[in-house]
């Protein structure tokens, strides 16, 4: 073949791009094409000129989903630190799986691997770092398809060529945003991969290839804990806790502030057991005749301090043989009792159901 110096078409040209892989064009990637130059300026004849070298290799190309539209709304800084980051997130990500960066191209950006398994890994880091990216900083959204294949190509003068290159291409266009397409053979190579999970897609027909594809999608598989929806929200102590505390603890603090409100069981009668120890604040005995239920459905409550009064219920009910001697926490509470006693003028209630 006798031509000048070589040098690759813009990506962007050789698969018909704008915007997208949607439309791409039947061509190879990394067609090689001879410029303008002085007559006989060298001839290439042959594989072993050029250093041709055939091999098994993984391909993984990544697009930008709605670059051009972007671009368009946000203008070229923004289409510009856009395209930046992609850059540095894929080169990244790439080299850290043992690949390397073929080319990147504003929104797209072509790897190569020796090893398919690692250019899995390699495609699911990738859209794990596009998510956190953008999670980071919504206003650089990178919503990105990522399409892989395997098969021989052969090493050119700044790139490769083979039939591998333009299925990858394929399914990086029928990628949505977050999806991984891989071909069965990727798969097969690569075997099973921890953390991996294989979604079976059906054989589907791509533009420019003969035969129907199989296709798998790549998913991360989570562990439990990854997995998890983690979530920060006020706690509701009185479920947490119960009723019971959440209680106590508002009568400890109504007794602190010199309210006391003691509740005791029923006596035989029908009327409370305590009368001369249940005061309630000013202007609350009216509205606790109004709102209080019917003995048939008052709430019984066991006392929860020993007083004199549940002593004197006990015997009344004839559940003690002889009087019951006070306890000296019974005279403690009697002595704080009259200490929060209300001054003259507040309401009483004496026990009475009306």
């Amino acid at each position: 073949m006798r031509g000048g110096l070589l040098r690759r078409k813009p990506l962007i040209v050789e698969l018909g791009l704008r915007g997208g892989v949607d439309d791409l064009a039947a061509v190879d990637w990394g067609i090689d094409t001879p410029l303008d130059g002085p007559e006989g300026a060298g001839e290439l004849e042959g594989d072993d000129v050029l250093g041709r070298e055939t091999e098994v290799r993984t391909f993984l190309i990544a697009d930008i989903r709605g670059y051009t539209r972007f671009t368009e709304e946000r203008g070229d800084e923004a289409a510009a630190r856009l395209a930046g980051r992609f850059a540095s997130v894929t080169r990244d990500a790439v080299g850290t799986r043992g690949g390397a960066i073929v080319e990147v191209r504003g929104d797209e950006a072509l790897a190569v691997f020796g090893s398919a398994r690692q250019a899995l890994r390699a495609a699911v880091d990738l859209q794990v770092r596009f998510e956190d990216e953008s999670r980071a900083d919504p206003d650089l959204p990178l919503n990105v398809g990522v399409g892989v294949d395997s098969g021989e190509a052969v090493r050119i003068e700044g790139g490769f060529r083979g039939a591998a290159l333009n299925v990858a291409a394929r399914l990086c266009g029928l990628a949505h945003a977050g999806e991984v397409i891989a071909t069965d053979s990727v798969v097969h190579l690569a075997g099973r991969l921890d953390g991996i999970r294989y979604v079976d897609r059906g054989r589907v027909h791509l533009k420019g290839i003969s035969e129907p594809v199989h296709i798998l999608e790549l998913r991360r598989e989570l562990s439990p804990v990854q997995g998890a929806s983690w979530s920060w929200r006020p706690l509701d102590w009185s479920k947490a806790l119960g009723w019971r505390l959440v209680l106590g603890v508002a009568l400890i603090a109504a007794a602190t502030a010199g309210v006391v409100v003691l509740l005791t069981t029923r006596g035989p009668s029908g009327r409370s057991g305590c009368r001369g120890t249940r005061r309630i604040i000013p202007g609350a005995a009216t509205a606790s005749r109004a709102t209080r239920p019917a003995r048939s459905r008052a709430l019984s409550v066991a006392p929860m301090f020993p007083t004199a009064c549940s002593s004197r219920s006990s015997a009344t009910s004839g559940t003690s043989s002889g009087p019951t001697p006070r306890s000296s926490s019974g005279r403690a509470f009697q002595a704080a009792t009259a200490a929060a006693a209300p001054a003259p003028g507040v309401a009483r209630w004496n026990g009475s159901t009306g």
